[in-house]
């Protein structure tokens, strides 16, 4: 039988008392604490007196409970940073609701505080000590992206001392970016690991840090030939980011064409596409798969094609019919809106939010979104499409409306 309390904690047509919650979150029925703070989510704004109420929540013997309370700080910045200790506690909690451990929401909790936090995250980089606190320092840090540059010493550590947990620091040095570049003999030195997994995330620390590490090429040339899977994927990756043209490099690129596993051809296409008018020695090969290839890989080489031959009107048809197409149109959206303004077709785009297929619409829609303020005259049509009869095209448009009218970065007052 289900109890008078749980059937009244099922309703949430009103926001929750603070004896309510007290009553619920003291039952013994997890359901109903688990309810108890489910509602409270759908709340735009909690009561101060809740609060102390829902910080005891962090310390629920149920796992999902003490979640729901981590994902409402981390809803609510201004409490979180009233909460660092308590939420500093969780950074250990290894349990887990499905897949997700309770370390990663405190993670998440803990990045709601802002950038004063990272200099206790850093403290807590100490993988001997405490793995559960070092992947959830790790999976926070990796939220600052550039702003965790002073976690870099202790990262490099990890990364040349430690084995089998280097992976998060590994994540969060690919975050920081260019500003990581101190890490790149670690980086390389890594991309001779054993371990794949390890490789894996150095290629793709090394493409973050960009020109910096050039002096990983001769390597990464070798795992793009001999790698397994994955890493040949990242070492394309990495080497198009690096941006290092050589013989070599275009030349390894335009070899992996050929590979018989599509991303790794995607990211030799894409990388080979970012070297621009000197990858032409790769243009037969891009144009042949951009015309005849019946697989994910045709947005890819229409758009590296348009790089290399910016005169080619054909390179941007086959990303318009891939925009139309059922095989990937995301791709196309993302690479067609790319080129749209250098290639002057934006109008053109705009003409096919009257596609019958209201998938094709949704991803046009989006191909707008992306490319911002240089699309803002389509803003009254993408405002009629706020009626549409489909609500992923209704929702994309709202997305898209907001983006058309948003200046560049540059352009945003200080």
């Amino acid at each position: 039988a289900v109890s008078q309390e749980s059937r009244a904690l099922e309703a949430p047509a009103e926001p929750i008392s603070k004896s309510e919650l007290s009553s619920a979150l003291s039952s013994p029925l997890a359901g109903a604490r688990i309810r108890a703070v489910g509602r409270l989510a759908a709340q735009a704004a909690i009561a101060d007196e809740l609060w102390p109420i829902i910080s005891i929540a962090l310390e629920d013997d149920e796992a999902q409970v003490r979640q729901r309370a981590l994902q409402l700080y981390a809803a609510h910045p201004a409490r979180a940073k009233q909460a660092v200790d308590k939420l500093v506690q969780r950074m250990g909690d290894e349990s887990k609701v499905g897949n997700d451990p309770i370390w990663a929401a405190a993670a998440d909790a803990l990045v709601a505080v802002g950038p004063t936090v990272i200099p206790l995250l850093i403290d807590r980089l100490e993988p001997e000590k405490n793995v559960a606190e070092y992947q959830s320092a790790c999976a926070a840090l990796s939220q600052f992206g550039p702003r965790a540059e002073p976690a870099l010493g202790k990262l490099i550590k990890i990364v040349a001392h430690e084995e089998g947990v280097i992976g998060p620091a590994l994540f969060v040095i690919q975050n920081i970016g260019p500003k990581a570049a101190p890490a790149v003999p670690v980086l390389i030195a890594r991309l001779e690991d054993e371990n794949f997994h390890h490789q894996y995330w150095a290629c793709r620390s090394l493409g973050a840090i960009g020109r910096a590490s050039e002096p990983s090429v001769p390597k990464l040339i070798d795992l793009l030939k001999n790698g397994v899977t994955s890493v040949r994927r990242n070492a394309a990756m990495a080497l198009g980011e690096i941006g290092v043209a050589t013989d070599p490099v275009l030349d390894d690129l335009t070899k992996a064409l050929t590979d018989p596993i599509s991303p790794v051809r995607q990211e030799a296409i894409l990388a080979l596409g970012k070297f621009g008018p000197k990858s032409e020695r790769s243009l037969d090969q891009l144009t042949e798969i951009a015309l005849n290839e019946n697989g994910s890989c045709q947005s890819e080489a229409a758009w590296a094609w348009w790089q290399i031959d910016d005169q080619s009107v054909a390179a941007v048809e086959v990303l318009f019919k891939q925009l139309k197409g059922r095989n990937a149109p995301w791709d196309a959206s993302r690479l067609l809106a790319d080129v749209a303004d250098r290639a002057q077709v934006i109008e053109r785009i705009a003409e096919m939010l009257d596609e019958p297929n209201a998938e094709t619409r949704m991803y046009v829609v989006q191909t707008l979104e992306q490319i911002g303020p240089p699309a803002k005259f389509t803003k009254a049509r993408l405002k009629s499409l706020l009626e549409d009869s489909e609500v992923e095209v209704r929702e994309a448009a709202a997305r898209a409306i907001e983006a058309v009218e948003t200046p560049p970065a540059a352009d945003l007052p200080k």
